[in-house]
């Protein structure tokens, strides 16, 4: 009813918030599966208020040196991408200038799935304008010979791969003429 209610609380929500994210789901227990999504949903809503609160919350996870910490920024960036665009869309350039270095140094294949993830959201609202971006989907669209397993699975890379091809058809297809692809 008044959203002003929650100021004193709402860094320490955020923060609490932030830690109840599943970086990944285990789809066989549905209990977990809802739990993240709640959760997600929960920042779709404090996003109409606090969204700057939210950003800055995020910049500073994604900016840690915990791989689980950058991949749960990510997710709830993805997801405030696709829900909430219209709160977060003009605070973006921070995001944007954290994840050029991102793409170029990340090695676990976790974290690169994850960084797909954002890139398409970003790129599908338009919001994606430099190169870089691009040349991530379409460098990790090309198989390789030999491939780092101290980062994942054969089967890690293989989907990952298959993942960044069907991402590029799609984005290649269907996004909007103000992003790069």
């Amino acid at each position: 009813v008044q959203p002003s209610l929650l100021d004193p609380v709402a860094e320490q929500l955020i923060a609490h918030l932030f830690d109840l994210i599943c970086v990944f789901p285990d789809y066989e227990k549905p209990q977990t599966v809802k739990g993240h999504y709640e959760v997600l949903r929960c920042f779709h809503l404090l996003s109409g208020i606090y969204a700057s609160k939210i950003i800055d919350i995020l910049l500073i996870h994604l900016r840690n040196n915990s791989e689980r910490d950058r991949i749960k920024s990510l997710l709830i960036l993805t997801h405030l991408m696709n829900t909430s665009t219209a709160h977060i869309g003009d605070k973006l350039q921070g995001f944007l200038e954290c994840l050029k270095p991102m793409i170029m140094s990340e090695k676990g294949i976790k974290m690169k799935m994850t960084l797909l993830k954002t890139i398409v959201a970003l790129s599908q609202k338009g919001f994606i304008k430099e190169k870089e971006f691009v040349w991530f989907v379409v460098r990790y669209s090309c198989k390789y010979t030999k491939v780092n397993q101290e980062h994942g699975s054969l089967e890690e890379h293989a989907n990952f791969v298959l993942s960044c091809e069907n991402s590029l058809y799609m984005l290649s297809s269907t996004a909007r003429s103000k992003s790069v692809v």
